[in-house]
């Protein structure tokens, strides 16, 4: 966490390289993609303790939420080079919160 004035940091996460950051007002949680680790990482946005994470089929990418907050929808692109293409397509990952 960054205090924002002054860019101080206030507090670290112990989580892989992270990508995409996602808050959740309705359940005062974090979401964070990590991609080169295949995983979202849940977090409580008062502690700043992980709560749950969720592997991926792939590399997540970003994040929305569905209006209501309960579920979390994430990208997951497929790895893939440009002389050897994906083998399987692109895709939303739902997780239910």
């Amino acid at each position: 966490m960054v205090d924002l004035r002054d860019q101080t940091v206030m507090q670290t996460i112990a989580v892989p390289e992270s990508l995409a950051v996602l808050f959740n007002p309705q359940r005062n949680e974090l979401y964070v993609t990590h991609s080169k680790a295949g995983e979202v990482s849940i977090i409580d946005a008062e502690s700043y303790k992980v709560k749950r994470t969720v592997k991926t089929s792939g590399l997540p990418n970003s994040l929305a939420l569905s209006a209501d907050g309960k579920a979390l929808f994430v990208s997951v692109k497929q790895p893939g080079l440009r002389k050897a293409p994906p083998k399987n397509p692109d895709s939303v990952m739902c997780i239910v919160l």
